[in-house]
């Protein structure tokens, strides 16, 4: 993740001690078995920006992409500033069965909803920062 020097402090501040307002849920008999049986990479990029970091991923950065299992991938990205809803979207309709984007979306352990500082006028320093 990228750390943008000199930007305001972000609107919510967390404690380092702070709890999850849920618990995790380790199982589950109602959970179904999956029905993919295709092997096949995953990638997932919680802080998505523009897709940078998944255009890496197809240009080999983290390996080879032909070497996935299968030939086959998924791509799930997750961005929480409304900035990058256009550029996701736009890799949404290139790669429309494969890519699946959370626009306005952050990643968390649990459903919940929280304020975030946005940065809405330096392009390259798209991620939430909190301390």
């Amino acid at each position: 993740a990228r750390l943008c020097e000199n930007l305001p402090q972000p609107a919510l501040e967390l404690e380092a001690k702070a709890t999850a307002p849920c618990q995790c849920e380790a199982n589950d008999p109602k959970w179904a078995p999956p029905t993919r049986n295709i092997p096949k990479c995953i990638f997932i990029d919680l802080g998505a920006a523009d897709g940078n970091s998944f255009n890496a991923f197809l240009s080999n950065s983290y390996g080879p992409v032909a070497n996935c299992p299968s030939g086959k991938w998924e791509a799930y990205l997750v961005e929480a500033n409304p900035r990058f809803v256009q550029p996701l979207g736009q890799l949404t309709a290139r790669f429309p069965s494969v890519v699946h984007v959370l626009s306005t979306t952050a990643a968390f352990d649990c459903e919940g909803s929280t304020s975030f500082y946005l940065d809405t006028t330096s392009v390259q320093c798209s991620d939430a920062r909190m301390t």
